[in-house]
């Protein structure tokens, strides 16, 4: 699972955030026509055999002394070839062993395709992320998640850092790139966060830092910018 740090910006910042969570259950909707379930399975298909497979095929001997998963050896050797001669009607059955089908053999989901989250809390493992000016306070508490030592707290605290605070007190604005920024209620994110901290269509961080200046440019001086801890 995946921590990652969102800034918000302008109001009601959990309002903003609501329509990413996973657990959003939409009414049925077609995810795959069966065409493009075919289409996607044959990619996969292919892309393992010119990956896992080509590897296996480069050295068979050395590629098993190195594999400790009898199960692997056994797809490679006997069913993972039989996929390559396969009918699309074949490759289709394949796809939708775990899927919800209508009548027209389509790919029904209920899931939100817009998920980004399944859980967050304000600061977090980021608590204090913002450094605010002198002579400026935190709009609230900073909130703090569980393995923050009283030493850390209070150095955060004393250092007058927060979660919540307007653009004029913050410090550190122009040096802060967080992953992912909402703004307008719209997700932007330097890729896409998945398990065990995967980051799939990652950008260059040049290209992210660009994209971040210009979602903060030209916002008044009493918007609000709030740091939430998401969790995928």
């Amino acid at each position: 699972m995946s921590h990652f740090v969102v800034m918000v910006i302008g109001d009601d910042a959990e309002k903003q955030l609501e329509k990413y969570d996973e657990s959003l259950e939409l009414p049925p909707y077609i995810k795959h026509t069966k065409d493009e379930l075919v289409a996607l399975k044959r990619k996969e298909i292919e892309d393992y055999r010119n990956t896992v497979y080509a590897k296996y095929l480069e050295n068979k001997e050395l590629y098993k002394q190195g594999c400790e998963n009898e199960r692997h050896i056994e797809y490679l050797e006997n069913e993972f070839p039989q996929k390559l001669h396969w009918s699309d009607e074949q490759v289709y059955q394949d796809a939708i062993k775990y899927s919800e089908i209508d009548e027209k053999g389509n790919v029904i989901s209920t899931y939100n395709p817009d998920a980004k989250w399944d859980w967050y809390v304000r600061g977090g493992r980021w608590a204090g992320y913002l450094w605010l000016k002198e002579g400026t306070e935190p709009l609230v508490p900073v909130n703090f998640s569980w393995g923050w030592s009283e030493e850390e707290k209070q150095k955060v605290i004393d250092e007058n850092r927060a979660d919540v605070a307007v653009k004029k007190d913050i410090a550190n604005l122009d040096n802060i790139i967080p992953f992912a920024i909402v703004k307008d209620g719209h997700w932007y994110e330097k890729g896409q966060m998945g398990w065990w901290a995967v980051v799939l269509n990652e950008k260059d961080d040049h290209i992210w830092e660009e994209e971040v200046k210009k979602l903060l440019e030209g916002l008044s001086e009493d918007t609000i910018i709030s740091i939430y801890d998401c969790h995928i």
